[in-house]
């Protein structure tokens, strides 16, 4: 951990800071998984997706993204100083929700919707002052960027809610549906966002007869947001043909992303190609289709419940490899990719230096990209085997894959800020 921090210190830039954090956070969420699955503890189990999306998901949103899309648009300043600040709530947020957890004290989730509320209208305030809607709308990643700060917003007005209704239980006010599940679907929800608007780029930038690839990302930009809340719409309403319906149209467009994805993966490695981020994030869209094969499953065994109905144990099996394929595999392995394609760009350049195409532009070291696809095939194998260990109700394969996992996602932090210390590595 001292190394970690002198090579940030040497780099003075807050986005060291958030790699740091942001990885432990999920490998401490993934761990704290593994260890309640083993010791059937159930504050672990109820605070490890807490600690995921109120520390990563936020962080991600807050401050890589701002990253991203001030590249788009130079004009917009990205603070190490404001970012500092998203970082430091973010960690008092986390030590809050495990307090709230352990001493089953809910309304402190409505105190910690207040802070991540006042961060995000922050950060969205600062974006607002430097760009207008319009300017925003012109570029399709943009678009992603913005809606999902949007989402989020929304992700922390529900643990307020949620907060003061886990606090006043017979309060008729808070309608039926806010329970954590729905939080917890509402935060992921901005981190797709986000990755599709990543994707998007990747596709055009490294290809210049994209026409046709940025006509179906702009159309899929309002079928993926409009999709999204139909289908809040359609559970709230308990349709479920009607979902089955929504998801499986969802299903197909993430299948034509895969698709596209397929080919540059073939035209990438065909010109010898020496970042690792496009397997990592193909690798995530293979997880995201097995997150909605699942998905599909839960609706189709929910069908003709109550709103809230738990599932048999065998059903849970889908339900838990839903989840798990969409943040372990869809959404971890997403983000790992775009920090290796995003963090030398960042370390070595000031941020009015940097132009979008360069994140893809920029090649790791040889050891840094082989120890990376190493990686990558490591923790797809891990995952795997978490959702293996589900099927079989397995608490030691859960144990074992999990922390198995967590070790190899935290390996990013070795390959990317430490492996450059060593002699002949560069």
């Amino acid at each position: 951990m001292k190394k970690l921090y002198k090579r940030m210190s040497k780099d003075k830039k807050s986005f060291k800071l958030y790699t740091i954090v942001s990885i432990y956070i999920i490998t401490i969420s993934i761990t704290l998984g593994s260890l309640g699955s083993f010791f059937d503890n159930k504050e672990l189990l109820k605070l490890h997706p807490y600690i995921f999306f109120i520390g990563f998901g936020n962080l991600s949103i807050l401050i890589l993204n701002r990253y991203l899309l001030s590249s788009i648009y130079p004009n917009l300043e990205v603070c190490d100083k404001n970012n500092i600040f998203y970082i430091k709530s973010i960690i008092l947020s986390i030590s809050l929700i495990s307090i709230a957890i352990i001493f089953d004290i809910p309304i402190i989730k409505t105190f910690i919707a207040i802070i991540l509320m006042f961060i995000i209208l922050h950060s969205l305030y600062k974006i607002k002052k430097s760009l207008s809607f319009r300017d925003l709308w012109k570029n399709i990643s943009a678009r992603y960027y913005i809606f999902d700060i949007i989402f989020l917003l929304n992700a922390a007005l529900g643990l307020f809610v949620l907060g003061i209704k886990e606090t006043f239980p017979n309060l008729s006010l808070i309608p039926f549906f806010i329970t954590e599940s729905s939080y917890f679907l509402g935060s992921s929800f901005p981190l797709s966002i986000s990755i599709m608007g990543f994707l998007y780029s990747y596709v055009t930038i490294s290809n210049n007869k994209s026409k046709l690839i940025k006509s179906f990302f702009n159309l899929w930009f309002y079928v993926f947001i409009t999709g999204v809340l139909v289908f809040l719409i359609l559970i709230l309403a308990e349709l479920y043909w009607g979902m089955i319906i929504a998801s499986s149209l969802l299903i197909f467009g993430v299948f034509i992303i895969f698709v596209v994805f397929m080919k540059y993966l073939f035209h990438f490695y065909k010109n010898n190609f020496k970042n690792p981020s496009l397997a990592f994030l193909l690798s995530g869209l293979i997880l995201l289709l097995v997150t909605g094969v699942f998905g599909v499953i839960i609706i189709n065994n929910l069908s003709g419940r109550e709103f809230g109905t738990r599932l048999s144990p065998p059903q849970m099996w889908g339900y838990h490899s839903h989840t798990h394929a969409a943040l372990l595999g869809w959404i971890s392995l997403s983000f790992t990719g775009i920090i290796y394609s995003v963090y030398n760009v960042l370390k070595e350049k000031s941020q009015k230096e940097i132009k979008y195409s360069d994140y893809f532009n920029k090649a790791l070291t040889d050891k840094q990209r082989k120890s990376s696809f190493i990686q990558l095939i490591f923790a797809v194998g891990f995952i795997f085997g978490i959702l293996v260990g589900f099927y079989l109700d397995n608490r030691y394969l859960l144990l074992v894959f999990g922390i198995l996992l967590a070790s190899s996602l935290n390996f990013t932090l070795y390959n990317l800020l430490l492996r450059k210390n060593k002699k002949g590595s560069s």
